[in-house]
This record gives structure tokens, C-alpha cells and sequence, in this order.
């Protein structure tokens, strides 16, 4: 185990200065996404941070809006990891701000120990962004869109379904 995720580290490092070298922001990007997770699976959340915050700080840089996302992403979850809640939820907010209908599935079951407030924030967010689409009174969803309609449902009974799960638990 040690071992390939050495090998994986050293694979990472010469991406990074191939990106660097040719001066491929994007990848650079993914190499420090990809650097974060590897950390962070690791349960090394400190240096997952760093990596996740080197490449939100790129992607900003390049107004690279996919990379930005997953940045964002990363970033919350590697507070949340270190129990940095306030922090955590500062980048779940701006991530929503930038993509208010995002697929959160992952992020939720990846959240260590969510507490009951975040979820009710997560929960409260999606009702409103649904309420939203109904209604069609919000510019951002004046088109009907039956797939982001989908995702939003699906992201409100995910919350649901963990909030539940952690009331059991308490």
C-alpha cells in the first residue's frame, strides 16, 4: 500500500513540472487536485488543504470554472475533514453560489462527521433552489430543466436520508 501510494506521489510530481514545464495551467490544476486526494485519502488533511487551496488559487487565476468547482469542492470538504466547520461551509457556500445546483452526493457521504447544522444548510439550500425552479420566477432558471430539477430532488432527499441516518446515531 505504502509503497504505490509513494509511486503515486512521484507520478504526481513529474505530472506537475511536465504542467509547469509546458505551462498547462489546467494541468497543473488537475495535478494538484489529484495531489489533494491523494493526501486526503490518506488522512493527511493539512497538506491535502494545501494542495486543494494551490489549486483553487490557479484555477481563479485561468477563470477556469470546472476546475474552480472541484477546487472549491475539495477545499470545503478538507475543512470540514480538520474540523474547520465555519470554514468548511464558507467554500460549500461559494461552490453553491457559482453552481447552485451541483450534484453533492459525494461531497456528503465524503464529509467526516457533519453535524446536523451543515446538513439542515445543505437541506435548506436545495429546497430553496427547487422552490425556485417551480416557481420560475428566478432568472437563473427561467428554461425548465427537467435534469436540474433531478439533481436538486435528489441532493434534497441525499440530506434528508443522512440527516436521518445522524439522528439515529445521537
Amino acid at each position: 500500500q505504502m509503497g504505490e501510494v509513494s509511486r503515486a506521489m512521484e507520478l504526481l510530481n513529474e505530472l506537475s513540472q511536465m504542467a509547469l514545464h509546458l505551462q498547462d495551467t489546467h494541468m497543473q490544476t488537475k495535478a494538484l487536485l489529484y495531489l489533494g486526494q491523494l493526501h486526503f485519502s490518506q488522512d493527511n488533511f493539512s497538506p491535502a488543504l494545501q494542495a486543494f487551496q494551490q489549486a483553487l488559487d490557479l484555477a481563479r487565476t485561468m477563470n477556469d470554472h470546472e476546475q474552480m468547482l472541484a477546487a472549491l469542492e475539495s477545499v470545503a470538504l478538507a475543512h470540514f475533514a480538520m474540523g474547520y466547520e465555519v470554514k468548511g461551509k464558507e467554500f460549500l457556500k461559494q461552490l453553491l453560489d457559482l453552481q447552485p445546483v451541483r450534484n453533492i452526493t459525494a461531497f456528503l457521504f465524503k464529509m467526516r462527521s457533519p453535524d446536523r447544522s451543515e446538513l439542515k444548510d445543505v437541506l435548506d439550500h436545495f429546497k430553496g433552489i427547487y422552490k425556485a425552479m417551480k416557481d420560475g420566477k428566478d432568472p437563473r432558471f427561467v428554461e425548465r430543466d427537467i435534469s436540474l430539477e433531478a439533481t436538486c430532488l435528489d441532493n434534497i432527499i441525499l440530506a434528508y436520508h443522512v440527516l436521518g441516518e445522524y439522528e439515529k446515531e445521537t
